[in-house]
Formats: C-alpha cells, sequence, structure tokens
C-alpha cells in the first residue's frame, strides 16, 4: 500500500500502527500524523477502511469471547507481513 510518493510519515510505517489507529491506541501526535499521511495517500486511507471492515465482519462472525492475546499477536504479524510483502510487490511493478 503505497502511493509511491514521499510522506512525513513512510507508508511502511503506516503499515505497521493501522491496527493501533484503528483500535484508537495512539497517542494524539500519532493520531495526527497518521490522519495527515491518510490525507496524502489515498491508498493507505483505503488499506486502513478495508482493515477496519474486515476486523468488524471477524468480531461480528465470532463468538462473544475474545481471542487469547498470542493468537492476536500472530494474526496481526501475519497480516502486518503480508501487507509489506503487498507493498514491495507493487513498489516493485512501477
Amino acid at each position: 500500500m503505497s502511493c509511491g510518493g514521499p510522506h512525513e510519515v513512510p507508508c511502511a510505517e503506516i503499515v505497521g500502527a493501522v491496527f493501533a489507529y484503528i483500535d484508537d491506541e495512539p497517542t494524539a501526535l500519532e493520531r495526527s500524523l497518521i490522519q495527515h499521511h491518510f490525507e496524502e495517500c489515498p491508498p493507505c486511507q483505503s488499506e486502513a477502511q478495508l482493515s477496519a471492515l474486515v476486523k468488524a465482519l471477524v468480531a461480528r462472525a465470532c463468538c462473544e469471547e475474545p481471542a487469547p492475546a498470542q493468537v492476536r499477536a500472530r494474526i496481526t504479524t501475519q497480516i502486518t507481513q503480508i501487507q509489506v510483502e503487498i507493498s514491495r510487490v507493487q513498489k516493485d511493478s512501477q
């Protein structure tokens, strides 16, 4: 996920912060930087919106008991790795 343009916060860093952003975990400054990045980079904003939608759908489809922390961490890591790999492929194809 990258538009290929220069940003104050690189797209790769945004990829790593998307889930914290969705969960409303970043500090006010971090949140402001991420929102500014989204204004400059529609691909990152779209990816964040898609991630939020997937998270909401999974939450709705799952039982009310939350997944164990280890499972959540592993899934988050795998999704992040996939997003980084997709970004690399997109960058290489440009």
